[in-house]
């Protein structure tokens, strides 16, 4: 397992690798932690390669992930891990 910064895991995710997020304050893989699995692959395979709307991008998925997860006892920024 190893942590990320944004810019390397929006790499990761486009190089087709699972990127982990999940708010800073938790440790991932835990039981009382709830990381985010995200994958270039599954998306694709969900809505079609060309994606005309541009929706589930990467930006998107984790202001989603932020907006819903993100509070004050889990920390109020997202963290990013792949293993």
């Amino acid at each position: 397992m190893q942590r990320l910064r944004k810019p390397a895991a929006r790499q990761a995710f486009e190089n087709g690798r699972t990127v982990y997020v999940i708010a800073h304050k938790l440790m991932p893989f835990t039981m009382y932690a709830f990381e985010c699995p995200i994958n270039k692959r599954d998306i694709a395979d969900r809505y079609g390669e060309n994606d005309a709307l541009g929706r589930d991008t990467f930006d998107s998925l984790v202001q989603n992930y932020t907006w819903y997860n993100c509070t004050f006892e889990t920390g109020y920024y997202p963290a990013f891990y792949v293993r």
